[in-house]
C-alpha cells in the first residue's frame, strides 16, 4: 500500500511542472492531491511518485516519477523554446503550454480550482501504472527518456490516462 511516511519531495499542490512518462513527450502539468486517497505523494519500494493532472484537451491525471518532473516556468523560458530540453512543435504541446501559462499567473489556491479530475480511476487503470515501473532498465529513467524526448504521442492513451474528467 502506500507509505507517505518521512518521504520528502521539492513540489507541492498547485506547482506547476513538466512531467515526463514512458512513449509521452515532457508535458506541462498541476501537482494536486489524488481525489480518492488524498496525497500527492506515494512511495513504493525506492520510487517516490507525485500525483499530477495533465494539460490536455480533456484533462487527465498520474502518479509520475519525482526525478521525471522538472518546474514549469513558462512557454517562454529557453528551455521551451526551440532548442530547448521541453521543446515541442506537437499542436497537443503547444495548448497544453498555453494552458500552463495561463495557471501561471494565479496563485496556488486558483491554480487547484483547475483540478478537474476527482472520480477515482477504475482500479486496474491504477494498478497498471503502479506497475509500469517495473519495466524499466537498469538504466535511470532519466537515461530511458532522453532518447525519445521527441515521440509521437500514441493514438491509444497508455498508462498516464488513468481517469475520467468531471463534468
Amino acid at each position: 500500500m502506500n507509505s507517505n511516511v518521512e518521504v520528502s519531495c521539492d513540489f507541492s499542490p498547485g506547482d506547476l511542472v513538466w512531467a515526463k512518462m514512458e512513449g509521452y513527450p515532457w508535458w506541462p502539468c498541476l501537482v494536486y492531491n489524488h481525489p480518492f486517497d488524498g496525497t500527492f505523494i506515494r512511495k513504493k519500494g525506492k520510487s517516490v511518485r507525485v500525483h499530477v493532472q495533465f494539460f490536455d484537451d480533456s484533462p487527465t491525471r498520474g502518479w509520475v516519477s519525482k526525478r521525471m518532473l522538472k518546474p514549469y516556468t513558462g512557454s517562454k523560458s529557453k528551455e521551451a523554446q526551440k532548442g530547448g530540453h521541453f521543446y515541442s512543435s506537437k499542436s497537443e504541446i503547444l495548448r497544453a503550454m498555453q494552458r500552463a501559462d495561463e495557471a501561471l499567473s494565479k496563485d496556488t489556491a486558483e491554480r487547484l480550482q483547475l483540478a478537474v479530475c476527482d472520480e477515482p480511476s477504475e482500479p486496474e487503470e491504477e494498478e497498471e501504472t503502479e506497475v509500469h515501473e517495473a519495466y524499466l532498465s537498469d538504466k535511470s529513467e532519466e537515461d530511458n527518456y532522453n532518447e525519445s524526448e521527441e515521440e509521437a504521442q500514441p493514438s491509444v492513451q497508455g498508462p498516464r490516462r488513468s481517469s475520467r474528467q468531471v463534468k
